[in-house]
């Protein structure tokens, strides 16, 4: 096993088994020898195979959100002050659309701050106006947006819409059940992608941070 595949593994089982001394050692470690990029790599990583196992039913979904809540808190720790709101990532902002259960937005969020992106959260239960207003005045470029139920789901297209003629460049990616229920669904609404857990986020914002370049 290589040093960094095993940096990696010491680092999950960190993270999972809730040891915040041992992620701080990890990550501090990382940093002082190899800098923030590595560091950002080797938790990204970490963070993408904790989300795939809580798909796979092998962790739990605690253990998932508070991966995300230890290394955002880890990292921050670390990091000369203001360190990250220099790195170039585009802007994320994340809403729950229409309805108010943001539990699986939350473990997105925290996972998607702990490696280094930008996040604004608008809520829960927000409308079409909510988010355009929101979208301007944060100068988002990448829109996470979940839902619960049918219904919202299917109000996402008339949402994706007004952003698409309001903020053409900025990039919509959708999730919640009613999208990983149809696959399709995502596609006829218009989002530009669908995650269907939350190990996904990654691999996706690499396509759209592509895209936006």
């Amino acid at each position: 096993m290589s040093e960094d595949l095993e940096k990696k593994q010491q680092l999950v089982r960190a993270l999972v088994s809730v040891d915040k001394s041992a992620v701080s050692e990890i990550l501090s470690t990382e940093f002082t020898t190899k800098g923030i990029d590595h560091v950002a790599d080797t938790l990204q990583q970490a963070l993408e195979e904790i989300g795939t196992a809580w798909e796979n039913g092998s962790m739990s979904l605690a253990q998932v959100y508070m991966s995300g809540v230890i290394s955002e808190e880890i990292l921050n720790s670390i990091l000369p002050a203001n360190y990250l709101s220099k790195l170039t990532q585009p802007k994320i902002g994340t809403a729950v659309f229409l309805d108010h259960h943001n539990l699986g937005m939350k473990i997105v969020s925290s996972l998607v701050r702990s490696a280094g992106y930008p996040v604004v959260d608008l809520g829960v239960g927000v409308n079409v106006d909510n988010v355009i207003d929101f979208i301007g005045k944060e100068e988002i470029k990448i829109l996470l947006i979940s839902v619960l139920m049918l219904p919202s789901a299917l109000a996402v297209e008339e949402l994706i819409q007004e952003i698409a003629r309001t903020y053409p460049d900025v990039k919509i990616v959708v999730g919640g059940a009613p999208f990983r229920l149809d696959t399709n669904l995502s596609e006829k609404v218009g989002a530009h992608e669908m995650g269907k857990n939350a190990g996904e986020i990654f691999e996706i914002l690499s396509r759209l941070k592509r895209e936006l370049i």
